[in-house]
């Protein structure tokens, strides 16, 4: 974040803001944690909060949330930074992401990640296990494999409150073919999903192919 930004955020925090009292603040598109102690006066000690992230996949398929975001300047918008766009305006950033959010105070990164889920998509699910560690806009991102899904993906939550022309939100399946086309964000992460779903759409199909008695007898997988 620039330093004019990052002391902006700083001078308008005060004792009375909400989000001081949950840990947290927001320096847009950016969420950082209000370490115990270090707030006074124009100085604002900063750790950047994880992101947990749930990867929902359907044999060969990933469940993503395709974005529209345009700031109103590229100095307070993230995509701008992590493209390296130094232009005044935003000129708007098409691309996917999967279900995630940050780390709340008291919560562990599996919790986190099932609670996105269900905010964002309505999904009920639990922890497969973790699939990958990587960096989201600067910011530490766990991904969990989601087991036993339960419910149908709708929009719900800030998501669907917040979905606008400058701000879209679109759940959808795709393949990995699709990645590069969807700019899914960030990029390390396509890699990691595409190997996944090679091994999901294998074991679905060689489950059409086995006999009732040998499908009985084959171990379940968490994809």
């Amino acid at each position: 974040m620039p330093p004019s930004q990052a002391d902006r955020c700083a001078f308008e925090l005060s004792a009375g803001n909400p989000r001081l009292r949950r840990g947290l603040v927001a320096c847009p598109d950016n969420i950082w944690r209000v370490t115990h102690g270090c707030l006074r006066v124009g100085i604002l000690q900063r750790v950047k909060v994880p992101r947990a992230v749930a990867v929902v996949t359907e044999g060969s398929r990933v469940l993503l949330i395709k974005r529209f975001l345009r700031q109103e300047s590229s100095a307070v918008c993230v995509m701008c930074e992590d493209r390296g766009w130094a232009g005044p305006g935003c000129p708007g950033h098409r691309y996917a992401v999967l279900p995630g959010g940050h780390v709340e105070n008291g919560e562990t990164a599996e919790e986190a990640a099932v609670r996105e889920l269900a905010e964002e998509t309505g999904l009920r699910a639990t922890i497969d296990r973790q699939l990958w560690a990587g960096r989201h806009n600067g910011r530490p991102a766990f991904y969990f494999l989601m087991a036993d899904v339960e419910g149908a993906p709708v929009l719900s939550g800030p998501e669907a409150a917040e979905n606008g022309p400058d701000n879209s939100f679109e759940l959808l399946w795709a393949t990995a073919d699709q990645f590069e086309a969807l700019n899914l964000h960030p990029a390390d992460v396509r890699r990691v999903l595409a190997d996944l779903l090679a091994v999901s759409g294998m074991r679905r199909h060689k489950r059409r192919h086995e006999s009732p008695s040998d499908r009985a007898d084959a171990p379940r997988d968490g994809g």
